[in-house]
């Protein structure tokens, strides 16, 4: 997936993830899955974002953040809040992107 985001191919990342994501939920191991899916959902924010839609891309990232939370990944999770807050900017609610930049500035 990421290297068809390197290639400016937002569909073709999106359709990799996802089927990433599908294989991933045959693995034995829960917390490969639950990894793999918080991939999938990183790579499925940066496509639509790289296609404007924002929104949707918005909703990627907090599912990608969730699992993140769940599985104590911080770094991952500043990474998502930075995320946010670039999404926020860019569809032009600067409010939302300073709230979503201090709470990935408290994470070390």
């Amino acid at each position: 997936g990421w290297t068809y985001l390197y290639l400016r191919d937002p569909v073709k990342a999106k359709i990799n993830a996802q089927n990433a994501a599908a294989a991933a939920q045959n693995a034995p191991d829960p917390g490969f899955k639950m990894y793999i899916g918080m991939n999938a959902f990183h790579i499925i924010a940066k496509a639509n974002f790289a296609t404007g839609g924002y929104q949707e891309a918005i909703n990627n990232i907090n599912q990608a953040l969730s699992i993140a939370q769940t599985i104590n990944d911080k770094q991952s999770e500043k990474h998502f809040l930075t995320d946010l807050a670039e999404t926020y900017q860019a569809m032009g609610n600067n409010k939302e992107s300073k709230k979503y930049k201090k709470l990935a500035d408290k994470i070390n």
